[in-house]
């Protein structure tokens, strides 16, 4: 690793950029790339490095030796491939990956399932099955003003608007019956964040 990793790649500089709103270019780019991985080392006993806020955990990856030093110090560096730490935290939690933490930019689950498949990756938030999925269920709840987007940490954000009392009890219906539906389950690895919106 002597030569590599001291400085950022300027194509993932790029895509990193354009993340907003061009999450594919970055998905493209992991598929064939490799980043580094923080790895604590105490005797026997090896730990990944994490990104952790109050709202999501994530395996923190970093684009150069300095970032991830400056995140954990005592950290030790370790090349992966992109597959690989897609694969790594898909089987191991949430199916978050944070490139250069803390703010950095976060892969969610259906974008990491995509790079372990070297597919095209399909917004859950542009998914007609599942939009058309969830419209019906709020419709039937008699929930008419919504909004669904692509998530931030979760792979879908769910807005729901009207009165605070008659929205609470949508929302947590709306969150067990995604849980038990399996094309919720299959499109969405990170979940959703149903929010409330007021009107």
């Amino acid at each position: 690793m002597k030569h590599e990793f001291l400085s950022t790649d300027a194509k993932l500089t790029e895509v990193l950029a354009n993340f907003a709103d061009n999450p594919r270019e970055l998905i493209n780019y992991l598929q064939t790339h490799s980043l580094l991985l923080g790895m604590l080392v105490t005797g026997s006993n090896q730990e990944l490095v994490l990104s952790s806020t109050p709202n999501y955990k994530a395996l923190a990856v970093f684009s150069n030796q300095d970032l991830l030093l400056s995140f954990k110090a005592d950290a030790r560096p370790a090349i992966f491939t992109g597959r690989e730490l897609a694969e790594l935290t898909l089987s191991s939690g949430s199916g978050l990956i944070e490139i250069d933490p803390p703010n950095g930019v976060i892969i969610t689950g259906s974008m990491a399932r995509a790079i372990v498949n070297v597919a095209n990756w399909v917004d859950p938030a542009e998914d007609q099955e599942l939009t058309r999925m969830i419209e019906n269920y709020l419709r039937a709840a008699g929930q008419t003003e919504f909004r669904i987007e692509r998530g931030s940490w979760t792979d879908i954000r769910i807005f729901l608007k009207g009165e605070f009392e008659k929205v609470a009890p949508v929302a947590s219906s709306l969150g067990q019956f995604l849980s038990q539906s399996q094309t919720a389950v299959e499109n969405l690895p990170s979940g959703a964040d149903i929010l409330y919106q007021e009107s």
